[in-house]
């Protein structure tokens, strides 16, 4: 039984589509043993984030800060979802979090050549 952490940049009570997955990836991770918790931000404001085997998170834009703080605090493995949105001057975000999955495997109609270029340096 691992622990997992979904980070998801909606808030609990929102109807979209982020919170949506998270709570359908939660249900299926859940019913296969496994502990799971769901934030929207992972190690916020100076605090170490919940002890996790592994970080799910949503949107590799909106979920960076929370990409950043987790791979500085832990090697544990990472799991970066990749937003199916034209590129955009923010893709460096999305490449930096990208850059921080080791190995990566990289899917989606939104990927840029230069997010996918990234993984593979």
């Amino acid at each position: 039984m691992a622990r997992i952490s979904i980070v998801t940049p909606a808030a609990a009570n929102a109807r979209n589509g982020n919170r949506h997955t998270a709570a359908r990836w939660a249900a299926m991770l859940r019913s296969a043993g496994h502990r799971v918790s769901i934030a929207q931000n992972w190690g916020e404001n100076g605090r170490e984030g919940e002890r996790c085997d592994l970080l799910i998170a949503l949107h590799a834009l909106y979920s960076h800060d929370s990409v950043l703080r987790y791979r500085a605090a832990s090697e544990a493995p990472l799991i970066v979802t990749l937003p199916l949105l034209p590129p955009l001057p923010w893709i460096e975000n999305v490449t930096s979090s990208i850059g921080m999955i080791q190995p990566a495997i990289v899917t989606g109609a939104g990927v840029s050549a230069a997010a996918y270029a990234s993984t593979r340096r």
